[in-house]
């Protein structure tokens, strides 16, 4: 379908831009310019270089308004923000307003006394400008500046006590009406309370560990979310803190038989004759790449297999090798052990006792002299096996020491110099989008700060011209990589914290998924068939991915809808599920969480679950614990609870019955959190609650659908989550909408101070 151009022409600028994107975003465009035409429209009166900065702006939505600026934004912040009153684009004004704040100390011109001129006096850039002179004013003491003569330097002198660096409030600070506190505003609404991100950076907290430790709980942390509504609805229940005995925790899961000291193991000690024969360690080594060659590079495996084949051809060249090799050898035979060998009744998995043998074995990567590359594959190596183990805040710790090292080799750039051949580029690449992903899955997992800002990586994705497949899926894995990052800064946090932000961080994430969804659907496109027969591992690993990203941005609603259906918080906030902007985000939560389990029937019914790399266990419980929560709060939400809960429950049985001791415990933890509910619904008399926008009767969604039903062809939300019928995923135009759809002002309510919040 041919796009709508609307031809503007503002001084010397001329744009062409989609006439209802930009009608979407502003009212000036929407009612000035509403029938399609050829003509070119000429703009008079405004600043050509501000428009030039809005359209920037709407081609690209994604743009980070917490990041510092260059020119023109640094001169022209404060009239982008005029321009955006004037055109009437609510949600450019807010991106401007945002981009002001940060960067005004930069500007080479101070916009003080344009601000004074232009703006309206109880406009947020005006109380902030106001703000911002006084707090400068009261630290110069008297002596010159460039505020001199403004209006607001007399409130310097009017002051009572010391003023505050008005950059320590947030937008939503600058928009309540002065002589309004935030105390007054919730007073005179009461019955809207902020709509918050409970889990976002300023609402950290600890839990007690075993041997009387205390634990971070991280902000987007999978273990700490589980944690967090075990606990809380424990303690509701009972009113007694969660007995931590039977619980799952970081390296306590199994026992490796070694407590980490290293003994006095060389190379000329180990026993050789412990490893597998030739054959069978040529069977674990491609068991390896076939698992994990096209998601990570883990080893080059031309250089490997030529050391392997002299390891096992002649022993007495042994000394001769790489001390490192042996190490990376043993890890590689752990994995291959771990992934052939299906069922384990012993306490650790399958090749364990390899693994503990290379970390005693392993050299001082500080000191070692050996090939940068050859060490970070090493690390990333190690840190997977860790991963897979639970031992999370090891693994990081792994994968930060490759990433330091990684950054001192430059590989995170483009790489582009006459020293560098492309067959070494082309390796340092793969290896840095391994290291890449993997510390953005980690990050996320232990809800901890990334290693390294996007703004520092320029690295291309890497291109493999003998796999199109493996260049498309490191491709789309980087890009949904990104967007975890972009969830970590913006959802978990500070822009997480307040209604607005929360509202634009979650609308920015969506249009992110917009643009790989055309991507993942039509390379990596999965029968949604469960007797679908030929699945693609790596089509599903990719979807199942992209579904926890979108779960993991939605989320933070049901805790706080949790929350307030326990009477941990303001009651009221259910009230907010009547609005179609926060139902919708609930919905699209729901429906992620559907499809993670859709896709992990799949690969149970073709036995391809994933046994012991955690992507398929992580996918089984951000999905269970989403549908066991809506359930709770709303029994409108969830439809036909019973189906997607016990195909979860075989997902995870499955899992746990072939030795993998964390889906034991997972599935335990669930099971532990249904029955306390179950309790709490009969002793609060729950089981008739429904708080369905527009009062639905009980037992059925908006359309009159039995909720007891599986739903219809694309009848689950509101239309616009329907199934196509070869993916998984939603289209682009859906997640735009959905984007384009929320209204900001059902999330936009007064401030309340950070004591307030709700942990």
């Amino acid at each position: 379908m041919a796009l709508d151009i609307l031809h503007i022409k503002v001084g010397e600028y001329s744009f062409q831009v989609d006439r209802k994107e930009v009608s979407a975003v502003s009212k000036f465009f929407a009612n000035g310019f509403p029938l399609p035409d050829n003509n070119e429209h000429f703009i008079s009166g405004l600043d050509p270089d501000t428009f030039y900065l809005f359209f920037g702006w709407l081609e690209d939505r994604d743009l980070e308004s917490a990041v510092y600026r260059t020119e023109p934004w640094l001169s022209c912040a404060a009239k982008a923000w005029m321009l955006s009153k004037t055109i009437e684009a609510p949600e450019f004004e807010d991106f401007c307003l945002k981009v002001f704040m940060r960067n005004c100390a930069l500007a080479p011109l101070g916009p003080w006394q344009y601000i004074q001129d232009n703006a309206p006096p109880d406009s947020p850039i005006r109380r902030f400008s106001n703000h911002y002179i006084a707090w400068n004013v009261s630290l110069l003491s008297g002596k010159p500046s460039e505020f001199d003569g403004l209006e607001a330097v007399a409130l310097a002198a009017k002051a009572n006590g010391d003023i505050e660096d008005p950059r320590l409030y947030d937008c939503a600070h600058w928009r309540i009406p002065p002589g309004t506190t935030a105390e007054s505003s919730k007073a005179a609404d009461a019955t809207e309370a902020p709509l918050t991100n409970p889990l976002a950076l300023r609402t950290a907290n600890w839990a007690p560990a075993r041997h009387g430790n205390m634990l971070f709980m991280g902000t987007s942390s999978n273990w700490a979310f589980g944690r967090r509504v075990l606990t809380m609805v424990h303690e509701t229940l009972t009113g007694e803190p969660l007995p931590i005995e039977n619980l799952l925790f970081d390296g306590n899961v199994y026992d490796l038989g070694w407590d980490g000291l290293k003994e006095n193991c060389s190379q000329d000690e180990f026993d050789f004759s412990t490893l597998p024969a030739r054959e069978f360690a040529l069977y674990l080594i491609n068991s390896v790449q076939f698992r994990c060659g096209t998601l990570f590079q883990l080893y080059d495996e031309d250089k490997f297999m030529r050391q392997f084949e002299q390891f096992h051809g002649n022993s007495d060249d042994n000394e001769l090798m790489s001390p490192l090799w042996y190490v990376h050898y043993l890890i590689l035979l752990a994995f291959g052990k771990a992934f052939v060998v299906q069922i384990s009744k012993s306490a650790s998995p399958p090749g364990s006792e390899l693994f503990v043998q290379a970390m005693k074995m392993m050299p001082d990567l500080v000191l070692l002299d050996c090939c940068p590359i050859e060490k970070i594959q090493v690390l990333c190596s190690v840190a997977l096996y860790l991963q897979c183990i639970f031992c999370r805040p090891a693994a990081h710790h792994v994968i930060c020491q490759a990433i330091s090292m990684a950054l001192q080799t430059g590989i995170h750039t483009e790489m582009k110099s006459q020293y560098l051949d492309e067959k070494y580029v082309l390796r340092c690449r793969l290896v840095w989008s391994t290291l890449y992903i993997l510390e953005r899955n980690m990050a996320s997992l232990l809800g901890v700060p990334l290693m390294v800002a996007e703004e520092y990586i320029s690295t291309p994705y890497p291109v493999c011209p003998r796999n199109k497949q493996r260049t498309a899926t490191l491709e789309i894995q980087i890009k949904i990589s990104k967007i975890l990052s972009k969830i970590h800064l913006s959802v978990y946090g500070t822009e997480g914290q307040l209604d607005s932000r929360y509202l634009d961080a979650t609308r920015s994430v969506l249009r992110s998924f917009s643009e790989i969804a055309d991507q993942l659907n039509n390379s990596f496109a999965i029968g949604m068939n469960e007797n679908s027969s030929g699945i693609s591992r790596i089509s599903a690993h990719l979807h199942l991915q992209y579904h926890q990203c979108i779960v993991l941005t939605t989320r933070p609603l049901l805790y706080t809808f949790l929350q307030s259906r326990l009477g941990q918080a303001d009651a009221s906030l259910l009230d907010r599920l009547k609005s179609e902007s926060v139902r919708r985000l609930v919905q699209i939560c729901l429906e992620s969480s559907y499809r993670i389990i859709k896709i992990l029937s799949v690969l149970l019914g073709q036995g391809l679950l994933e046994n012991f790399l955690p992507f398929d266990l992580d996918a089984a419980f951000t999905s269970t614990i989403a549908i066991i929560m809506a359930a709770t709060i709303d029994t409108s939400l969830v439809t036909d609870y019973n189906h997607w809960i016990q195909k979860s429950y075989a997902v995870l049985d499955e899992i746990s019955s072939r030795g993998n001791t964390v889906a034991l415990h997972i599935g335990s933890e669930l099971r532990q959190l249904e029955d306390t509910l179950d309790h709490l619904r009969m002793r609060e008399g729950w089981l008739t609650m429904s708080f369905a926008a527009g009062g639905n009767p009980l037992g059925t969604t908006q359309d009159g659908t039995d909720i007891h039903m599986p739903p219809p062809e694309g009848a689950l939300g509101t239309g616009f989550l329907g199934e196509s019928p070869m993916n998984f995923g939603l289209s682009p135009g859906q997640l735009l909408e959905l984007a384009n759809s929320l209204d900001i002002d059902s999330f936009l309510v007064p401030m309340t101070s950070p004591d307030d919040a709700q942990l």
